[in-house]
């Protein structure tokens, strides 16, 4: 994997666009407010690296690396703010990345790996999150209009006061996950789990939640006749 002094970094965000940044490693490296439209990091190692205010409309991140691989005190990657508008990030490492108040319009995130990332306040509308690992995910707040979670595993997400209006979760994970206040209106829910016994705990999906949704879960299967 390629490595820049922080004098090359500086360099290369200056020359023509798009940058083509295949397999670099960018770690710890201060990109606050870069702007990477259209750049292209795949497999960039960008672990520790700070994008906060970046844009990276229409960068391809697949395979990209920014969350904690190795080491669990590493420091993850803040994109806090970030502006990544129809960029691909499908199979990247977000692991604890800070990914608060970003802005992910028809982002495609397909098996990408967000375990523990913080997407709180972010708007991700129309995002294919598909099969991606969203497990204790914090996603309060969040704009998810029209995202696809199809077979997503968000086993202890945090979707406290979401938006999740014409959402997708066909399949998706949802066991333990925190639903409080979130807005299903419209979402497709046929066959995920963990949304099938409405309760009053916080935690749970309550019965006003499921009248709004467009598919309900799949009834549990019939006990075999004697």
């Amino acid at each position: 994997m390629s490595q820049f002094t922080q004098n090359d970094l500086y360099d290369l965000l200056n020359r023509n666009r798009p940058l083509w940044l295949t397999l670099v490693d960018l770690s710890n490296a201060n990109l606050q407010g870069a702007f990477l439209q259209g750049a292209y990091l795949g497999g960039a190692n960008l672990q520790g690296a700070d994008l906060t205010e970046a844009n990276l409309t229409q960068a391809y991140l697949g395979w990209a690396n920014t969350g904690a691989a190795t080491a669990p005190t590493s420091v993850n990657a803040n994109l806090q703010g970030a502006k990544l508008v129809t960029a691909v990030l499908d199979h990247a490492n977000l692991m604890q990345a800070n990914l608060q108040g970003s802005k992910l319009a028809d982002t495609t995130l397909q098996n990408a790996f967000l375990q523990s990332a913080d997407l709180s306040n972010a708007t991700v509308i129309g995002s294919n999150l598909n099969n991606a690992t969203l497990h204790n995910v914090k996603l309060t707040n969040a704009n998810l209009t029209g995202s696809s979670f199809q077979g997503a595993n968000l086993n202890g997400a945090d979707l406290s006061n979401a938006k999740l209006v014409n959402a997708n979760l066909q399949g998706a994970d949802l066991t333990g996950a925190n639903l409080k206040g979130a807005d299903l209106t419209g979402a497709n829910l046929t066959d995920a789990k963990g949304v099938d016994a409405p309760s009053t705990t916080p935690t749970s999906i309550t019965h006003a939640q499921l009248a709004s949704v467009r598919q309900l879960p799949s009834p549990p299967p019939s006990p075999p006749i004697d």
